[in-house]
Order: structure tokens, then sequence, then C-alpha cells
């Protein structure tokens, strides 16, 4: 994908991401989602979707502080705000084809929330 069909698949996956809506319409049939930290992986829409929206559920915020963008991959830095006020910064790493994200990789400082 090129660097710009990227970016905007990008910012409408997070759009809808902020919005409550449906995200998994962004995902490839395929998409594989793995917490690196713990191995734990999932693998197509719909156990991506449940994936994220189980670590989005833990978090009483998180904040985009920024994002590095190219080619059919892009990386996200957020601070993950827990409901006791830690912040445990973690990046997801995405790859991108034919439009729909095919890979996401979650990269947590420390351990997982839970």
């Amino acid at each position: 994908m090129s660097l710009q069909q990227t970016r905007e698949t990008l910012l409408a996956y997070a759009q809808a991401n902020l919005t409550h809506a449906e995200a998994a319409e962004f995902f490839s049939d395929m998409i594989v989602s793995t917490i690196m930290n713990t191995g734990e992986q999932a693998c197509g829409r719909i156990a991506v979707a449940e994936q994220i929206a189980i670590l989005q559920a833990r978090a009483s915020d998180l904040k985009p502080k920024s994002a590095i963008i190219g080619e059919g991959h892009a990386a996200v830095e957020i601070d993950f705000v827990t409901a006791d006020t830690a912040i445990i910064p973690y990046s997801i790493i995405y790859d991108f084809e034919a439009g729909k994200i095919t890979a996401i990789r979650f990269y947590f400082a420390g351990n997982v929330p839970t």
C-alpha cells in the first residue's frame, strides 16, 4: 500500500475506535493480533476485535502520543491509563495490505494491564 493509503486507513481506523464504531471492517479476513509480552494471539476479524475490546475495557483512558507511518506499515505510541491512574506506555505496530489491516502487534512497557 502507498504511504497515503496506509495513512488514510490508519486514521479512519483510529476515528472508528474513538467513536466506538465498528472497527473490524478495517481488518483483513486473516488478520492476526499478538500481545508480544505474553504471546497471546487472536486470529480473524471477530477474535481480534474482541481482543482489542478487552484491552480497551481495562483502560480508563488511552492517550496517543506519536505515530510513524510508512508504506504498508505504521507504529503508534500510546499511554495506557489504568483505573488507578497508573500510566503504562505501549506501542502498536500495524501491517496493511489492500486497504486492510493484516497484523497488529502490541508491545507494553511492563506488565500487560489486567
